[in-house]
């Protein structure tokens, strides 16, 4: 039953068992209604953004894109924050030479080659130590059968084989 308000009151008029009902199930419906208008998200009474000072999606993006092309450091971070060099300052650490200082190339590479000109050897030089020699080796008719490398005291030898001018297999040996 919906809410009657009673008008007439006198100030003498005593509250009937009645008139009690009729009082609670007014409060009654009035919380019925202030929770269903309280749980109406849909915005019944029209309010805009401007108007409670909210921000637009439009504008929140605005902002956000402004944010990210920022460089000048928005958030106002220091070089020590993120265990960076301070602008201006230099690592102690590093010496700087005035002029690079270069070794002087003492590498050369010897090739031996047999009566017919066949390559025979390589051999590899820094100075007067020989870093690595490779030899060689061909059958009669002069195809390559074996290349031995010799680097660090260990040799390592390679031997080809043939069927007619076919290279059919290759075997490799370290010592």
């Amino acid at each position: 039953m919906p809410y009657v308000p009673k008008t007439d009151w006198k100030y003498n008029d005593v509250l009937s068992e009645m008139d009690m009902n009729r009082i609670e199930g007014g409060i009654a419906e009035g919380k019925q209604l202030l929770d269903a208008h309280a749980a109406d998200k849909s915005n019944p009474h029209g309010v805009t953004a401007t108007q409670i000072g909210a921000e637009t999606p439009d504008g929140a993006q605005a902002k956000v894109n402004t944010h990210v092309i920022d460089k000048n450091n928005p958030h106002g971070v220091t070089a020590a924050q993120v265990g960076a060099i301070e602008k201006g300052t230099s690592n102690t650490s590093v010496s700087k030479y005035t002029a690079v200082l270069q070794a002087v190339d003492t590498r050369s590479v010897a090739l031996g080659y047999e009566g017919s000109g066949k390559l025979t050897t390589v051999t590899e030089k820094d100075g007067a130590i020989t870093v690595k020699t490779t030899t060689l080796g061909y059958d009669g008719s002069g195809k390559l059968t074996a290349v031995t490398e010799v680097v660090g005291g260990v040799t390592v030898t390679t031997t080809l084989g043939y069927t007619g001018s076919q290279l059919t297999g290759i075997t490799k040996a370290v010592v």
